[in-house]
């Protein structure tokens, strides 16, 4: 799938392998009981592109409920070292993703104030967030310009079978 930004953005588009969209879409929260679930997002930044090839999945060690997701479990640091040091140092952390228990997912105030700490850190210059609903998924990009002003930019929402989003 190819995002695009519905504003002016630095980054053009976002490259996302079909089978990767699928494999988050099983953590969907759709019943009651299904707590959140989350990741890490691995790729290449492609200027002015990012292109995501792999993601990691929760794991044992990962704090889980309904409403709350920390990823604390040590094999997603593992899988992202592993990629850094097996692609030629071209693989790195993109971001995070994470579920929702609804239909059309909007970021909360927490994910918000987490997505601007991870931008301070300072892990990747440009970091893709995406939040799986039960019906779609939404996809922003986060940056800190000079003036470390924190900008967001949406990519939109997508379906089952949307190809382009802007």
């Amino acid at each position: 799938m190819i995002l695009l930004p519905q504003d002016e953005c630095a980054v053009e588009a976002v490259l996302i392998p079909g089978a990767l969209l699928v494999a988050l879409r099983r953590y969907q929260q759709v019943t009651t009981s299904d707590p959140e679930s989350g990741g890490m997002i691995l790729g290449r930044i492609r200027d002015p592109f990012l292109d995501v090839s792999n993601v990691t999945f929760p794991a044992s060690g990962d704090r889980k409920s309904r409403h709350l997701f920390v990823r604390k479990d040590r094999t997603h640091h593992e899988a992202a070292v592993y990629l850094w040091e097996h692609s030629n140092h071209e693989v790195g952390y993109l971001g995070e993703w994470h579920t929702h228990p609804e239909d059309h997912p909007k970021p909360s105030s927490t994910d918000l104030k987490g997505w601007m700490k991870v931008i301070r850190d300072g892990h990747s210059p440009f970091c893709l967030f995406i939040i799986v609903g039960k019906k779609t998924s939404y996809y922003c990009v986060g940056y800190s310009c000079e003036d470390k002003v924190i900008t967001f930019f949406e990519f939109g929402m997508d379906d089952a079978s949307a190809q382009v989003l802007r």
